[in-house]
């Protein structure tokens, strides 16, 4: 184990985090290997570090915490937790839901991909045609979101609409296949959310759609029944009504922020260079010039700050 921690370190991890759970390493050691599950035990230490009655209050920061995590998991998903959460916390509104469930939306929205963590970025990178099996990984993230909620009691209300946002009216969603009477309005305009933004971004198979492109593919699975018409409808309608980008942050130069924007999307400082036509080792100079102003020691730490400017 300590040797994943260093091979990670700088990259999917943060280094100080490293550094700390290295230093005490006997401590963070002790009785894992005599655990069954190091899941478990896992989830025992954070439920002793954040008890119950202690998250409530911190819920829409942990969700947060979770939604970005969840998106740093590649280049390609990144700023769609909250970008899912923002669509369909307007379309609750725009429904006019109460609001306690339009909240409910809101958090709901930040938590739908958590089970991502536990399909390998090969499968989620891979531009060519999923096999069965890659198929399948990918249909059983919404499970493991769902179990991954489950496991604490201020965030296993969400459970439920996180493990159904993949499913369809007509039964021919995934994980559970569940129909469109069973499902919730509030299941149904997450899933219309993640569908809308999901179409808007770049994949590795495909091109992203327009805007006038997802629409059309909403409308067709609305009046093919895959889709909640009525969902459908509001997540449109809010679809208009995007918040405006934060200021820029005057510490980076425009050049700088068109470096960090193709940092954070994963590109190589080869790639960088190519799109921007400047050389490698400029590239390289602004990636230091980032980092050194910001704070920031992994991609992760940029990819993040990105997404919260707006940049991508």
């Amino acid at each position: 184990m300590p040797g994943v921690l260093r091979k990670r370190r700088g990259g999917q991890l943060d280094p100080a985090l490293v550094d700390a759970c290295l230093g005490a390493w006997d401590r963070v050691a002790d009785g894992l290997e005599q655990t069954s599950s190091v899941w478990e035990e896992a989830m025992h230490r954070a439920r002793a570090l954040l008890p119950e009655d202690e998250a409530a209050p911190n819920l829409d920061a942990i969700a947060s915490a979770f939604g970005d995590y969840a998106d740093i998991k590649s280049p390609v998903f990144l700023g769609h937790s909250t970008a899912v959460s923002m669509l369909a916390g307007r379309a609750a509104d725009h429904l006019e839901l109460p609001k306690p469930e339009a909240a409910f939306v809101r958090t709901a929205g930040l938590l739908l991909d958590v089970g991502r963590v536990a399909v390998p970025n090969g499968v989620w990178e891979k531009p060519a045609q999923l096999s069965p099996s890659e198929w399948e990984q990918v249909r059983l993230h919404a499970y493991h979101g769902e179990r991954v909620l489950l496991r604490h009691a201020a965030l296993a209300p969400f459970a439920r609409a996180v493990g159904e946002h993949h499913e369809r009216r007509d039964a021919s969603g995934y994980h559970r296949g569940t129909a469109g009477s069973a499902l919730s309005i509030t299941s149904q305009l997450l899933a219309a959310a993640d569908v809308y933004t999901a179409l808007l971004a770049l994949r590795p198979h495909r091109a992203p759609f327009t805007r006038s492109g997802a629409r059309e593919t909403l409308e067709g699975m609305a009046a093919a029944g895959t889709l909640d018409r009525r969902a459908v409808v509001a997540v449109l309608a809010a679809s208009g009504h995007s918040s405006r980008p934060p200021p820029p942050d005057p510490r980076l130069t425009e050049r700088e922020r068109e470096v960090l924007r193709l940092v954070a999307r994963g590109l190589t400082n080869k790639e960088i260079a190519s799109s921007l036509e400047i050389s490698t080792r400029t590239v390289q100079q602004h990636a230091t010039n980032i980092y050194d102003k910001l704070g920031f020691r992994s991609r992760a730490g940029a990819a993040l700050y990105a997404t919260e400017q707006g940049l991508l």
